[in-house]
């Protein structure tokens, strides 16, 4: 969907406006269920087509209309959602399935419509195994701040009870000591698992101590914050010095590496993102080592519970050393197991 548009000499609210209109025809299409349901497929295929073994995705939540107006409770979307994924599971064994994250949209949101949102999510996380955690999405220069939403969080957090996880959008700004930065404070102190973005996290060096001893992760989205006006050579991204020193620093930073929005942006489903993090956002030195950290971190710092993260991890070193395997037979290299384990 990917106009070629180059938006590099326009403001960063403008790039956003241009941004979010690609979604409108893409969002109506998305309430048709048969629409939806072809959407689906597809971005599963799509996943294993670039050999990525598991995902989450943040997405919208909403009963789907079909071909003759009937409406399709959410419910019955996430019952083909799981058993679709079964279904591919079977035909691809390498491929380890995707979870979802229920999202609302951040601006112009209201206090009284985020608890009705929260209450629903909840619903659909205590009763599907998909669903995984709650995030508010969009542009956060001029979308409700997490500060301004606190005691709405807070209050349905005591009083449901649930324990839900927050995977909060935060610091996807150029901006320092506004409240618009200051999200990634407030997304630590409600307890979210990662920070989406977090492009100003090098300006907050007390939240980068939380994310470290709280392990919270990282997620990285070097096009799309280029493509969005934040940077314009990756080379200049602000989380590549926290890259930098995340190693050396026990506990170190995790990260994890992600494309945002691939359809809109003409990009792989993943490779693409790690191409450029190690070409740009790594030293010169770097190799397949940092692609298998980054893989650890997203695996530690994902939703999934203890047993699926032992049991990814297995998967994803398996088909690790099957490619190394299959590179080094390229090349005519030499390789022994021993060595592949640790490659």
């Amino acid at each position: 969907m990917y106009d070629g548009h180059d938006y590099k000499n326009m403001t960063v609210q403008n790039i956003w406006v241009n941004f979010e209109a690609k979604f409108d025809p893409l969002d109506k299409a998305k309430e048709t269920w048969h629409v939806m349901k072809a959407l689906f497929n597809s971005t599963i295929y799509t996943l294993i087509e670039d050999n990525v073994l598991y995902a989450e995705f943040r997405t919208g939540f909403g009963d789907f209309v079909d071909k003759n107006g009937t409406v399709i409770p959410y419910e019955d979307a996430l019952n083909f959602y799981a058993e679709r994924i079964a279904e591919v599971r079977k035909e691809h064994p390498s491929f380890f399935g995707l979870n979802l994250i229920l999202n609302k949209y951040r601006v112009g949101l209201t206090d009284a419509k985020l608890l009705q949102k929260l209450n629903l999510a909840s619903k659909y996380y205590n009763t599907s195994k998909l669903v995984r955690g709650f995030d508010l999405v969009g542009y956060e220069e001029i979308g409700r701040t997490l500060a301004s939403l606190k005691d709405v969080f807070l209050k349905w957090r005591s009083d449901s009870g649930s324990d839900m996880p927050f995977v909060f959008h935060a610091g996807e700004t150029l901006w320092s000591g506004f409240p618009v930065d200051e999200n990634v404070i407030d997304a630590v102190l409600l307890g979210t698992k990662r920070i989406g973005h977090g492009y100003a996290l090098d300006v907050h060096p007390s939240v980068i101590w939380r994310l470290r001893r709280f392990g919270v992760g990282v997620e990285l989205n070097p096009i799309s914050n280029q493509v969005l006006g934040l940077v314009d050579d990756i080379r200049n991204h602000r989380n590549k010095q926290l890259m930098d020193i995340a190693y050396f620093n026990r506990p170190p930073l995790q990260f994890s590496v992600n494309s945002d929005d691939c359809l809109i942006f003409g990009t792989k489903a993943i490779t693409d993102d790690l191409y450029v993090t190690i070409l740009a956002m790594t030293d010169k030195e770097s190799d397949l080592s940092v692609i298998k950290q980054v893989s650890y971190d997203s695996i530690a710092t994902s939703l999934l519970d203890q047993s699926e993260k032992s049991e990814l991890k297995k998967l994803f070193e398996s088909e690790w050393n099957r490619v190394v395997k299959e590179m080094l037979n390229d090349t005519g290299s030499d390789y022994s197991d021993t060595e592949t384990e640790t490659v």
